[in-house]
């Protein structure tokens, strides 16, 4: 405290993060964005991204553009961080144009400097085609690139790339070897995938049982693709208009979906249905 009272910029953004993250001290962001302010402005690079990322996510009073700024000043100076988060504005139109040759400019950057995020999301507008041609081959590479690092969005990608054969050559056990790694990280869509291949025996035994143990860990996780399987089992399986109707609303609650709405209303007036 005494040599960040005394303006050295380090013990600042050190001071900055344990306020940040309650460690040794109550958590108090306003007081982290007040030492990350005091860092950033003798030029600290980790102060700049980390004040940024608060003014950005909304935790600090702080606007978009001053957010801008500050990351665009730290990835400037090859903050890996920075540079991978400026791409995903560009990519988003996030605090400045939309951009996707930028984007992915920064995030050829972030990924130089090892910064395995930026890997997924380099696979991403590869797999999209945003600022690339739509190249799943090279895609797939970026993705295993990362997903060896543990990156749980790109061992759920690289799952569902060999699961379908997209970019790679079909594969249901290396599949399901990656979206296990991916699930057992709390990825929802990966423990959905994993439902759906138990359920139909793909690469794996079939097993019901496991397959609707998967299907709720995912959608009480809030993944909506399983809300919907779990709909659809009790709706045509085991008859229980209720629980159908229960998973359908939620599923709706995280996205417009038409099938999904039609699906709901065909539960409702479902013969049987108790009100």
């Amino acid at each position: 405290l005494k040599a960040a009272e005394q303006g050295h910029a380090d013990a600042a953004f050190i001071l900055g993060c344990l306020y940040q993250g309650g460690r040794g001290v109550t958590e108090d962001r306003e007081k982290a964005a007040e030492w990350f302010r005091k860092a950033a402005e003798q030029g600290h690079t980790e102060a700049e991204c980390s004040l940024g990322f608060m003014y950005l996510n909304g935790e600090a009073s702080g606007n978009e553009a001053e957010a801008a700024e500050l990351i665009r000043r730290a990835a400037e100076k090859n903050c890996p961080e920075a540079m991978c988060m400026l791409g995903l504005m560009y990519g988003e139109g996030t605090a400045v144009p939309q951009d996707d040759d930028e984007a992915v400019r920064w995030y050829r950057k972030a990924a130089d400097a090892a910064y395995y995020p930026a890997w997924t999301a380099l696979g991403h507008m590869y797999f999209e085609g945003r600022g690339l041609p739509v190249d799943y081959a090279a895609a797939a590479e970026c993705f295993l690139k990362s997903a060896v690092k543990g990156e749980k969005d790109a061992q759920n990608m690289l799952g569902d790339m060999y699961r379908i054969g997209r970019g790679v050559r079909q594969d249901s056990a290396e599949a399901l070897k990656w979206f296990r790694k991916a699930a057992d990280q709390g990825h929802p869509s990966a423990q959905n995938c994993i439902g759906e291949m138990y359920w139909s025996g793909q690469g794996v035994r079939q097993n019901r049982q496991a397959a609707v143990r998967w299907f709720t860990k995912a959608a009480e996780n809030g993944d909506p693709d399983a809300q919907c399987n779990l709909g659809e089992m009790n709706f045509a399986v085991k008859k229980n208009y209720d629980e159908a109707a229960k998973w359908y609303r939620l599923a709706l609650e995280q996205r417009d979906d038409p099938e999904t709405e039609f699906m709901l209303a065909v539960v409702l007036s479902a013969e049987g249905w108790p009100g």
